[in-house]
Order: structure tokens, then C-alpha cells, then sequence
């Protein structure tokens, strides 16, 4: 179905940090509704909850619903674009950055229904490269005028939570790694009164560093654990 875009070929180089929905999305540029019907339909059954063709209807903020919650981000689980004009917090245009979703019109600015949906690849004065699923009935690149625009958003502090994630699925070993290698070494009494600064600077809440703390800490436990159990 046509979203509305321009279709451009562009290599991905994604940015660090970017969310890590951005990152698994990329893997499916090239596929198509039509050779690829099952694999669509089997996710969005899956992570949706619904049964769902693909060939029928419109499926580009599902896709948009599944590359979310396959991340384990929360989506709004519906087949409508807009939907996600009310998803996390609005992001200012001077704040865009790549990953961030994007909904557009299509047919009435003002009908409260039609539109289509991606992520932020990249962006210019003029216009903005999306990254999205039923654009010519594939997941590809396209290119969008800004006067499309219905909103940006992005969910809460989705944009790092790429490095928090990798940290955590790395136990305590990751997650020391990223706060030593993040923080400065404290040498001087000047030093050490920013530490604590830079230390919530660099983890969005304090949930996000104790959660770190707490997943770090019981992997350390398990790895005893195991190395004891081994030794029995």
C-alpha cells in the first residue's frame, strides 16, 4: 500500500546508543508482505495478540507494535498510526534523533484516521528518511516532507536505553565496565564532588542504575554459584 513517501536506498549506519527496536528493525529492509506473509503475520500473532493478514490491511504501525515489544518496549498494540500520537513523550523538532518514532497523514490532516508510521533515520530541513514496514508493500527507507509530520515521539529515555540494555545483558562484569569506563577517575577533592553528578547524568532515573546495580549483583551470585557447583 502507498504510505505517502519517496523510496531511497540508503545504507543505515545507526548511531550509539540508538534504541535497540531501531537496531533489531533493520533486519527485516527487504522484506515484503507477499514472500514474506507468514513471517509478519507469525510476529504480529505473537507479539500483538492478534490474528492478522499482512495482505489486507494496512500493517504499518503493527509492525512498528512488534519491533517494540520484541524489545521489550510497551506499544499501543494497534493498526492505527496515529495511536502512537499519544505513545510516550513528544519530542520537538530540534530534538529528533534516530530511532524516534514518527507518525504522518495521509489523505486528511485533520480526519483523525489515516496515516502512516516509522522510525527516524535521519533528517533534513526539508524533508526526513523514515524507516518503516508497508512502504511499497515492503520494510525499506523513504523519504517524507516535513509537512507530513503529525508528531515525533519517543518513549521516555528509549534513546539510551540501548547501552542500559547491553549492560545488563552482560551481568556485573557489563555494567562495571560501562560506569568505569564512563566515569572520570577521581583524583582530587573537585573530582569527586562531580562524580555523583555524572553518575545520574549518564543512567536517565535512579530505577535505571539500581535496577543495573540489582541485575549485576544477582548475576555475580549465580556465576558463584556455578563455579562452586562445579568444584563439588
Amino acid at each position: 500500500m502507498a504510505s505517502g513517501g519517496e523510496s531511497v536506498h540508503t545504507d543505515i549506519e545507526h548511531d550509539d546508543g540508538v534504541p535497540l527496536y531501531f537496531v533489531h528493525a533493520k533486519e527485516d529492509i527487504g522484506k515484503n508482505e507477499r514472500v514474506n506473509r507468514k513471517y509478519f503475520n507469525d510476529r504480529i500473532k505473537k507479539s500483538i495478540g492478534i490474528d492478522f493478514d499482512v495482505l489486507s490491511d494496512p500493517w504499518c504501525a503493527l509492525w512498528v507494535g512488534v519491533e517494540l515489544e520484541e524489545a521489550g518496549y510497551p506499544s499501543t498494540k494497534k493498526a492505527n498510526a496515529r495511536s502512537y500520537l499519544e505513545w510516550g513523550q513528544a519530542v520537538t523538532k530540534g530534538d529528533w534523533k534516530q530511532g524516534d518514532i514518527i507518525v504522518f497523514w495521509r489523505g486528511s490532516r485533520n480526519d483523525g484516521v489515516t496515516g502512516h508510521i516509522g522510525f527516524i533515520v535521519s533528517c533534513t530541513e526539508d524533508n526526513v528518511v523514515v524507516l518503516g514496514g508497508n512502504q511499497g508493500d515492503e520494510v525499506c527507507t523513504q523519504k517524507f516532507p516535513l509537512t507530513k509530520v503529525l508528531g515525533v515521539r519517543r518513549y521516555r529515555s528509549a534513546w539510551s536505553s540501548h547501552t542500559i540494555r547491553t549492560s545488563i545483558a552482560t551481568g556485573a562484569a557489563g555494567a562495571a565496565e560501562v560506569v568505569r569506563s564512563s566515569l572520570p577517575t577521581v583524583e582530587t577533592v573537585s573530582d569527586s564532588k562531580t562524580l555523583l553528578e555524572q553518575a545520574m547524568g549518564y543512567f536517565p532515573t535512579m530505577g535505571h542504575m539500581l535496577g543495573v546495580a540489582i541485575i549485576g549483583c544477582g548475576a555475580y551470585v549465580i556465576y558463584r554459584k556455578l563455579k562452586e557447583m562445579k568444584h563439588v
